[in-house]
């Protein structure tokens, strides 16, 4: 079954798709959005599970970095571009070499790998010197940096690997025990996940032994579990579905950039001088009156009381002159 949509999963998680049956379709190159990095031998769907068929591997000496289509490219991704992501894929073999799942895959030359192996293994690693070890190996460039190798319990049966990224805290479960958290610094941007195997599978001769999936699911990650991913979210620790910033800086109101309250008088003060009575309010500067234009003295004018006694002195004189 194949979810296409993303959908709410558990607290946490948001679903960006999950195989719980692989199909019966043989070579899975390009079915399904499927893409593997290496040609020589492919993945195969069969009976609901999808089987490595290869068992190749590189010396030391012939090692070449990861992207130039060897056998250590044995990986088949699909689905979305996810920087915070959840991995998680069920996983059975009957052969002792190298069998894990990778996120982040961006490019065929950059990734992160979470890998077990009880034997022969991806570069840098090698050998396990016949111990059952989980590991995370970080490619970029094509080159690969052990993050962190630890002994693990022998696999049987059916086993899960999980692998969880968060802001560059890498979680890293096998059989839904936490083995190991690292932190990168400088974690990988967003890219693809899926399947990966390394000299595991089908040699096609008489003593053929198996790997295969039966199942994998990737979701991103929702650290406040508000529905919205934290690739996306604009303040991922505090739930905020409504991703409100009001100023569109990136920063979440929820995260404390709320809008400021504006208590402060906006109005524009006053800056005239308050002895500058005869200049009307708007006026500023100097201000000249030509007799010629408005029909009066130019002389300087009497300002308040003085000037109203002026005129009434005029008006009197006037009335005993008639």
């Amino acid at each position: 079954m194949l979810l296409m949509w993303i959908s709410l999963a558990q607290a946490g998680e948001i679903e960006a798709w999950e195989i719980t049956d692989f199909g019966n379709s043989g070579d899975m190159t390009g079915s399904s959005g499927w893409k593997t990095g290496y040609d020589d031998d492919p993945w195969y769907a069969y009976q609901g599970d999808a089987f490595s068929m290869t068992d190749d591997s590189v010396s030391e000496s012939n090692f070449r970095g990861y992207g130039n289509g060897s056998s250590t490219d044995n990986w088949l991704i699909r689905g979305d571009d996810i920087a915070q992501v959840m991995v998680e894929g069920v996983w059975s073999s009957q052969d002792d070499d190298t069998i894990g799942i990778v996120t982040n895959h961006n490019g065929r030359d950059s990734f992160y790998l979470l890998a077990y192996s009880e034997h022969s293994s991806p570069p840098p690693v090698y050998y396990t010197n016949d111990r059952a070890e989980l590991m995370l190996i970080r490619v970029e460039g094509g080159e690969p940096k052990v993050l962190n190798r630890v002994r693990a319990e022998y696999a049987g049966g059916s086993n899960t690997l999980s692998l969880s990224i968060d802001d560059g805290i890498l979680t890293a479960n096998h059989n839904d025990d936490t083995f190991f958290v690292v932190e990168d610094p400088d974690p990988l941007g967003a890219g693809q996940t899926g399947l990966y195997a390394y000299n595991n599978g089908d040699d096609g001769g008489y003593n053929t032994t198996y790997c295969w999936f039966s199942e994998i699911r990737a979701s991103y990650v929702d650290e406040d579990d508000d529905g919205v991913a934290d690739d996306s979210d604009n303040c991922e620790e505090v739930a905020n579905p409504d991703q409100a910033d009001w100023n569109d800086n990136g920063i979440g109101d929820a995260c404390g950039d709320e809008e400021p309250e504006d208590t402060a008088d906006t109005a524009s003060p006053d800056t005239s001088d308050p002895g500058d009575t005869d200049v009307p309010g708007g006026l500023r500067g100097d201000v000249e009156l030509e007799a010629g234009s408005c029909g009066c003295s130019s002389s300087p004018q009497p300002s308040g009381l003085a000037g109203l006694g002026v005129v009434l002195l005029g008006l009197i004189v006037s009335r005993r002159r008639s």
